[in-house]
């Protein structure tokens, strides 16, 4: 038997907080309230609200399984500025890690000009602010303030758009399965769902379609 995990830094993400890389078109940016209170019933700190679709993850945590977005939608939030303020906070999320990332990555100044484009973010560990603290000397020194946050990337691209990759993707998907289940998987696969390999596995020609063939129990193999 494996031994456990002995610290809460061992744990994993898993879901959707597990998300890595994700691409989509930008098609929703507003600050909105946030959806948690304070401990005291007062509303935590308004957010802005990222919405991207169509969508694609083209990344997960490292041992997580992939997860499956609804109607092709991602949708992702920033702390923005206290309930009510219009200008943001200079060490908030949203400055930090979007705003920072839009103009040293894309040289994008106002990332309102963003919207209606794809852009790729993906999940990396972001300096907020530094603080004092005390060593164990009781000594004054100060330590970075940390979190994981979605920034923008250089565009990654889909896996659709290269025919290549998109053949390859789909095969792997398909390996290992039963025409039927290879159905399925297609089928229910945003990438996936509308291409001409799911319209090849609801006519049965899938193996042809992919250069595969059919072991003894009828899973689709390489040829």
């Amino acid at each position: 038997m494996a031994k456990p995990i002995t610290s809460m830094a061992q744990a994993r993400a898993s879901g959707f907080k597990a998300i890595k890389t994700v691409r989509g078109k930008l098609i929703f940016m507003e600050v909105v309230n946030s959806r948690f209170k304070k401990e005291d019933g007062t509303p935590s700190n308004d957010q802005v609200e990222l919405r991207l679709s169509p969508a694609e993850i083209l990344e997960m945590d490292e041992g997580t399984s992939m997860v499956e977005l609804k109607d092709a939608t991602f949708t992702c939030w920033y702390n923005y500025a206290p309930h009510g303020e219009t200008i943001a906070a200079e060490a908030s999320p949203w400055v930090r890690a979007f705003l920072k990332s839009a103009k040293e990555e894309l040289k994008v100044e106002d990332v309102g000009t963003l919207v209606g484009t794809d852009i790729t973010l993906t999940k990396k560990t972001v300096v907020l602010f530094p603080r004092k603290v005390r060593d164990a000397q009781g000594n004054q020194t100060s330590e970075d303030v940390v979190g994981e946050y979605l920034v923008l990337t250089k565009d990654a691209g889909s896996v659709v758009d290269d025919p290549a990759a998109f053949r390859e993707y789909v095969t792997k998907k398909v390996v290992g399965k039963t025409p039927s289940a290879a159905l399925r998987e297609l089928a229910g696969d945003n990438k996936t769902r509308n291409s001409e390999y799911t319209v090849a596995a609801r006519n049965g020609t899938l193996a042809d379609e992919l250069g595969l063939t059919l072991d003894k129990k009828g899973r689709l193999v390489e040829a």
